[in-house]
């Protein structure tokens, strides 16, 4: 609304929707950018631990922002098919944590700060968060 003096009034009500819709969108292009940027890093890596590695910070990346994964999910429908593919991925990178935590050069522990099954637990628990947040979005 624009006042006699020229000057233009904006409602507190209207400003704040507005600039939570962007913080949304802003945090949602974080995401998709961050989750994009290791699947170029999982394309490069050259061996197996590498690898493993890329997707345990990807995993724990998507574990952080569970909480706001609900309203990304709502600006950009097309992320239930990754998180899709990620859920169902999740127990084969457990397996591969088991794996290299029986290496004995290599100490899970070591790479990460948890053993094997705390992050064995924290994963599944994502997985199961984010395959009720795709039900409950596809529904």
């Amino acid at each position: 609304m624009q006042l006699r003096s020229g000057t233009r009034y904006r409602s507190e009500k209207h400003s704040n929707v507005t600039n939570r819709r962007t913080k949304i969108e802003r945090r949602c292009n974080v995401f998709r950018n961050k989750c994009q940027d290791c699947i170029g890093e999982l394309n490069d890596a050259t061996c197996h631990n590498e690898r493993v590695n890329i997707l345990y910070k990807l995993y724990s990346f998507v574990y952080d922002e569970k909480d706001n994964v609900s309203s990304y999910i709502d600006i950009h429908p097309s992320l239930t098919d990754f998180l899709y593919r990620v859920a169902n991925d999740i127990p084969r990178f457990i397996r591969e944590i088991i794996n290299i935590d029986r290496d004995p050069e290599i100490c899970w522990s070591d790479m990460t700060g948890l053993t094997v099954m705390q992050d064995a637990f924290i994963f599944y628990d994502l997985r199961q968060f984010l395959l009720m947040i795709i039900e409950w979005h596809t529904e």
